[in-house]
């Protein structure tokens, strides 16, 4: 099978060489086949040109006027303002919060009223409590010219506790007419200011305060005094704001009690002692019976300053 196998392909292998042997002498036997001649050279051709419009037959140019121009208008400048003259604002002026308030008041003084009840002898007939004379006021002390100093604090602009001394210079009384007698009177005490209204400018002032008071009588080497506890002082005014530290405050002010103690004695003189009374009817600490009620006036203009005022 095999050895049929190579027979066959020997026997195509000659077919094929005795095909090429004879069509070997009819390819030798035609002539070459040349190429198509090329064709002539075309001529080259221009590039486009661009379009151009046709041009206008040139004018003969017109004289054309110049502009003429004329000057311009002089620059006129506004004359400088005046000067600013600058003004400071005046400062606004208020009452400061907190501060240490400090002053005093000068005014007229006056007592009225009565001390305590003098007893007298009796005609015959008579009762004793008819024969009974008060002894006045204006026996022992005139009106006169009274000073205070007070120290205290302003709290929240209108609130003003302080500490208050008043002291009084006045003629004697009737009891000492034609002599020496020098009369005197203080207060000692504490109070209470309360401002209602505009506090910045002026404001209503009531005043309240509770005191010590004495009466005095002076004559040579002898003295003599009366004491009495005051409990209520009332004062009615105004404050009236200067500078934010500075306040003036006229303010009238009434008060009264009884005069209970005494100390050392006096002789009146001959002129006051025409009831036959040489001597107070108290003296030498007694404590005073038959007491009658006193008071006390007074029309002051005071001015205080608000120091360390915030």
């Amino acid at each position: 099978m095999r050895e049929r196998s190579l027979r066959c392909l020997s026997l195509s292998f000659a077919g094929i060489a005795a095909s090429f042997v004879l069509a070997a002498p009819a390819f030798a036997q035609q002539p070459p086949t040349l190429p198509p001649p090329l064709p002539p050279d075309q001529p080259q051709q221009p590039p486009p040109q661009p379009y151009q419009p046709p041009q206008q037959p040139q004018q003969p140019q017109q004289y054309q006027p110049q502009p003429q121009y004329q000057a311009p208008p002089p620059v006129t400048y506004a004359p400088p303002p005046p000067p600013v003259l600058y003004n400071e604002p005046p400062k606004y002026t208020h009452a400061p919060k907190f501060s240490l308030w400090v002053g005093g008041r000068l005014g007229i003084i006056g007592y009225g009223g009565n001390f305590y009840t003098n007893e007298q002898a009796c005609p015959a007939g008579s009762s004793q409590s008819n024969c009974q004379q008060p002894e006045t006021t204006g026996n022992f002390v005139g009106n006169g010219l009274g000073l205070e100093v007070d120290i205290g604090a302003r709290l929240a602009k209108r609130y003003i506790p302080y500490v208050a001394l008043e002291l009084a210079g006045m003629p004697a009384g009737h009891r000492f007419e034609g002599g020496n007698a020098k009369a005197s009177t203080s207060f000692f005490g504490i109070g209470f200011r309360y401002l209602g209204g505009d506090v910045d400018n002026v404001a209503f002032a009531s005043d309240l305060s509770f005191g010590v008071r004495t009466v005095q009588v002076t004559q040579g080497s002898e003295q003599y005094q009366m004491k009495a506890i005051e409990i209520l002082r009332l004062g009615l005014g105004a404050e009236i704001r200067i500078s934010t530290l500075f306040t003036l405050s006229p303010m009238f002010t009434l008060s009264g009690g009884v005069m209970n103690d005494t100390a050392g004695s006096i002789t009146y003189s001959q002129a006051g002692s025409g009831d036959g009374l040489t001597h107070p009817r108290y003296q030498n600490g007694a404590q005073i019976g038959d007491q009658r009620g006193y008071t006390v006036v007074s029309l002051a203009c005071g001015a205080h300053f608000d120091l360390f005022g915030k």
